[in-house]
């Protein structure tokens, strides 16, 4: 399922929620309604019909009273006009809706009301009755159902009322109910809501998780990573043509090592025959030479070494990544290391008036290395310094046993550096540019020039990479810092080691190997 499928079911599972609560509440409210309004016809109607015959019997039992003391023949006509007053709020009452006890309480009181009439003396037998004792003794039952009559009418009132209540009751149980309902409802959809939330956006996460991991992967020149695609959603498809796009890279990228290890292979032989003819000139084998000529070939043979340089840098790159060095290690002090590569700088040192200062300890430099390689460090960091630094400034070399880490270094670093009982610290301080903070880290990298080099002055950008493939094979580390006031400090850290165990470890993160 894509993301925007996902979303979609999501959202429409929220609406159809939506529309439940909705509907449901639509009939909670149509039924309060419909109970309001059958409590504002039905019973209602009811008590005011009742409490209109409870007035009608007081009435008419009084019209009984006066009629049985005084048998005037007005108080009959009163008796009978209220009768059929009676008679219509009867009939009316029977045409509400009732409930079975109402309906039970609403036939009694017709019987009640019918054996009254039956019952009530005529308006002759009154008059030929003169006494009052013998009136009130012909309409003294007349006075009991009366009597009755009210009682009953009192009760059906009060179960109108009290069924008034029940519903009244109901209504807010319905309410109650359809409150718990909708807010369980709404519980749901919210946490539906979050579910299909989180897990979009974990998901989301997931895979911009491991883009960002394969994007730093080919950053690092790793051409072999691959994503996973694991579902059938936009992410897999980017992540397939991103996998298509890294499968291109690392065929161009071989395609270019090729070329460019065939192109230097071919440029090596003749540079040495030129090298090599420039040697004898200036030996003076054909002949001798003005100080000129001497001079137009000095310059000439250093832009050969130069040359020579930078094609041995690119074959040793070369070497690296096909995992065919070797390093061979042995037990070496770092001063005259360094002493052999300044010789190659004579020249070009002092041209440019720069002054080389070299601090190392008569002992205690000593490390178990590749003495090739780790002058090729010196080489390229030496050089690298010259590139920036300005005419008479100063280039510092100078290394220490330290028994801990500097505080400085990378974190990147501190995971890949094996314990030992002490790592030796070199460094090349310049006085030049320095470097971007931005820059720290890629000028490591193969062909990265930094911003504030020079055109004129900069290489190819191998240098620096070959320094740390040679500082990782011998599993130190190697990083810049700036120098104050100007300047970069360019240090190196190597772990000290027993020779047994320097030969026994295994290089990481390099295909170079250890032997000796």
């Amino acid at each position: 399922m894509t993301i925007g499928q996902r979303l979609a079911t999501g959202t429409m599972l929220l609406i159809l929620l939506l529309l439940a609560v909705l509907t449901y509440h639509l009939a909670v409210v149509g039924r309060l309604i419909a109970a309001n309004r059958e409590l504002s016809t039905q019973e209602v109607r009811s008590i005011v019909v009742a409490i209109e015959q409870i007035r009608q019997l007081e009435l008419m039992e009084d019209a009984v009273r006066k009629l049985a003391a005084t048998g005037d023949g007005r108080y009959a006509d009163r008796v009978e006009q209220i009768g059929r007053a009676f008679d219509k709020r009867l009939t009316l009452a029977a045409s509400l809706e009732r409930s079975p006890a109402q309906q039970r309480l609403l036939e009694r009181l017709d019987a009640g009301w019918a054996s009254f009439v039956r019952g009530m003396p005529s308006p002759e037998s009154l008059a030929a009755s003169p006494r009052p004792e013998a009136r009130r003794h012909l309409l003294q039952e007349s006075l009991v159902l009366l009597t009755a009559l009210r009682g009953d009418v009192q009760l059906l009132v009060g179960t109108a009322h009290g069924e008034m209540i029940r519903k009244v009751d109901r209504s807010e149980r319905e309410r109650r109910r359809s409150e718990r309902v909708a807010a369980a409802v709404f519980a749901a959809a919210l946490l539906l809501g979050l579910v299909t939330l989180t897990v979009t956006i974990r998901s989301i996460q997931r895979s911009l998780r491991r883009l960002t991991e394969a994007t730093l992967a080919v950053s690092e020149e790793n051409f072999f990573h691959q994503v996973e695609t694991p579902r059938g959603d936009e992410f897999a498809r980017l992540a397939g043509a991103f996998n298509h796009m890294v499968r291109r890279l690392g065929e161009l990228d071989a395609m270019k090592r090729n070329l460019l290890s065939e192109v230097s292979h071919e440029l090596k032989t003749p540079l040495a025959n030129i090298v090599e003819s420039h040697r004898l000139l200036l030996d003076g084998l054909p002949g001798p030479l003005n100080p000129d000529q001497r001079r137009l070939l000095d310059l000439a043979l250093g832009s050969c070494r130069k040359l020579s340089r930078m094609i041995s840098n690119m074959l040793e790159r070369e070497r690296f990544s096909a995992g065919a060095v070797e390093l061979r290690l042995e037990e070496a002090e770092l001063g005259p290391v360094v002493s052999e590569v300044l010789g190659e700088f004579g020249a070009l040192v002092s041209a440019r008036g720069i002054l080389l200062e070299t601090r190392f300890p008569a002992s205690g430099s000593a490390v178990r290395c590749d003495r090739e390689r780790i002058a090729q460090v010196f080489r390229n960091l030496i050089d690298n310094a010259l590139k920036s630094s300005p005419r008479g400034s100063r280039i510092v070399l100078r290394s220490e046993r330290v028994s801990e880490p500097p505080a400085d270094l990378p974190e990147r670093w501190r995971g890949s550096l094996p314990a030992a009982a002490g790592y030796l610290l070199a460094e090349v301080v310049d006085e030049g540019v320095g470097v971007l903070p931005e820059d720290r880290e890629l000028i490591f990298r193969r062909f990265h020039r930094a911003a504030t080099r020079q055109a004129t002055t900069a290489g190819v950008g191998l240098g620096l990479a070959i320094c740390r493939e040679v500082i990782q094979a011998h599993r130190g580390a190697i990083w810049v810092t700036p120098n104050q006031p100007v300047g970069s400090r360019f240090r190196f850290l190597l772990p000290v080691a027993e020779p047994a165990d320097a030969a026994a470890h295994e290089m990481p993160d390099t295909p170079a190997r250890a032997v000796g």
